[in-house]
């Protein structure tokens, strides 16, 4: 539907369609605020009027959609793009010659932290806080497509390692050993 012909029909439709009363639609129009509720009443009567409103209700819920389409994906964009980063980091330490050495350390997941009382001692450990913000983009991401639900938790949770790479390997040394010896290897032992 083309503009309508009056000038202040088109306003008051448009302010209508913005969400104004027909009251305030009919004073923004230009028109007397005396008797605004009677004559807004019998605008809102013409088909040419009520055909209008809707035409840009359509209009206006459109590029409503398209912002929020456009902010989701630039939102959406924001997050990979900080994951993307996050990887990089990984990847960057798992190609390092000093991570190579370490078991385990190619994978990325290591962090070098010192201890000792001249914090001399280098001491690897898993990144759990970089893994965390990943996964935290990861939800987001999952959040912002619809694909993420709230719903019932597992009833059992395994725990996770929280030791160093040392007390790891002394772990899987024991399971190692069990496993090639038949021996059923002493818990501390």
């Amino acid at each position: 539907m083309p503009v309508l012909a009056n000038p202040k029909h088109e306003k008051f439709a448009l302010s209508m369609a913005q969400g104004q009363s027909a009251g305030e639609a009919y004073v923004t129009a230009g028109y007397a605020a005396g008797h605004a509720a009677v004559n807004a009443g019998r605008l809102t009567k013409n088909d040419n009027i009520q055909a209008r409103i809707r035409e840009l209700q359509t209009q206006i819920s459109r590029r409503l959609i398209d912002l929020e389409i456009t902010n989701r994906n630039n939102r959406l964009q924001a997050i990979q793009h900080r994951w993307d980063l996050m990887r990089e980091v990984i990847f960057e330490r798992g190609r390092h010659e000093s991570y190579q050495r370490v078991p385990g350390g190619s994978t990325g997941l290591l962090t070098l932290d010192y201890k000792g009382k001249d914090a001399n001692q280098p001491i690897y450990r898993f990144d759990a806080p970089l893994m965390a913000e990943m996964r935290l983009a990861e939800k987001q991401a999952a959040i912002e497509m619809g694909q993420w639900s709230e719903e019932a938790a597992p009833t059992e949770v395994s725990r996770a390692f929280a030791g160093s790479v040392e007390e790891l390997l002394i772990i899987y040394r024991r399971v190692q050993t069990t496993n090639e010896g038949g021996s059923q290897g002493e818990p501390g032992a």
